[in-house]
């Protein structure tokens, strides 16, 4: 993905300062009985696949380019259900609250320039 970014760039003669953020796969779940387990795990699969993956996927794509230009900012969009857990949505509440600490981490792991991170609710 980060090459495609890279040619997207170079044929528009732009540069990628910016980069917003937002996926929303919500799905209520009722508490998994220990019969219907895997009914159980492939919408929670799911949600933690676009959520989370989806956002993880795409901002490592340009925090290369971003830090290559020793600048950037980086908006994720997230939820009040990833701060405050939500009855029967385990799965959604679970994929928000990973989008928070990936946020959070990745602010401390990129430390050059001006690059910046923030999750919006």
């Amino acid at each position: 993905m980060h090459s495609d970014l890279f040619s997207l760039e170079t044929h528009f003669k732009m540069s990628i300062y910016c980069f917003f953020f937002t996926s929303i796969f919500s799905l209520p779940l009722p508490p998994p009985k220990f019969s219907s387990i895997a009914v159980y795990c492939l919408p929670l699969q799911n949600m933690m696949n676009i959520n989370y993956l989806g956002t993880v996927y795409a901002t490592r794509a340009v925090v290369p380019l971003m830090k290559s230009r020793g600048r950037g900012r980086i908006a994720l969009v997230s939820s009040m259900a990833g701060q405050c857990a939500v009855y029967g949505f385990t799965g959604y509440c679970a994929s928000k609250f990973a989008l928070q600490g990936f946020a959070e981490a990745l602010q401390m792991e990129v430390t050059l320039g001006s690059l910046h991170f923030q999750t919006t609710h």
